[in-house]
């Protein structure tokens, strides 16, 4: 059996909270809904905005595409509020619970779904919380104790207000 190794230098940013943790396309695996279903990958999500917003033919285009048309197509709005509906009813599986043990000097995920942010509610006591916040073009300030989450592609949580580049704050409770 080999051993992993991580880098020494790592392990003792993450130990200090000096690093950010960077989730990617893969990152909510695991996470189920009540009734056992499992959250949808990235192709399986593109293919249901396709089906649903365009007209066949998409289903194999890249995901910024379909997710950009199907919101030319309709509205922002409506395809906000399909992720909403698709994306809430998954919980976190039990190896997501871990994150909020440890304190980042930032978060970033490209995922629409809600998993870290369901993690941070359930936790019994998350060594910091996760606080929504606007974009830049809203002026949001950051407290410096603060680390940012953001969400690169938006979130599920936001229906009305969603849009690319929403972003949270992640500070360390006083």
């Amino acid at each position: 059996m080999s051993e992993t190794m991580v880098d020494k230098g790592l392990i003792d940013a993450v130990r200090a909270g000096r690093a950010v943790l960077f989730l990617g396309a893969g990152a909510s695996f695991g996470a189920k809904s009540a009734g056992g279903a499992k959250i949808p990958k990235a192709d399986e999500l593109k293919r249901s905005i396709a089906v649903r917003f365009l007209e066949p033919g998409y289903e194999d285009a890249d995901f910024k595409t379909v997710y950009d048309f199907a919101a030319s197509n309709s509205s922002v709005r409506q395809l906000q509020q399909f992720l909403y509906e698709t994306l809430t009813p998954f919980e976190p599986a039990p190896f997501h619970n871990l994150i909020p043990t440890f304190v980042w000097a930032g978060l970033a995920t490209t995922n629409y779904d809600l998993v870290i942010e369901k993690t941070y509610r359930s936790a019994a006591t998350p060594l910091q919380e996760l606080l929504p916040s606007c974009s830049d073009a809203h002026h949001a300030t950051v407290p410096p104790s603060c680390g940012a989450t953001i969400k690169v592609r938006g979130a599920a949580s936001i229906r009305v207000r969603l849009r690319r580049g929403w972003t949270a704050v992640s500070r360390a409770p006083p």
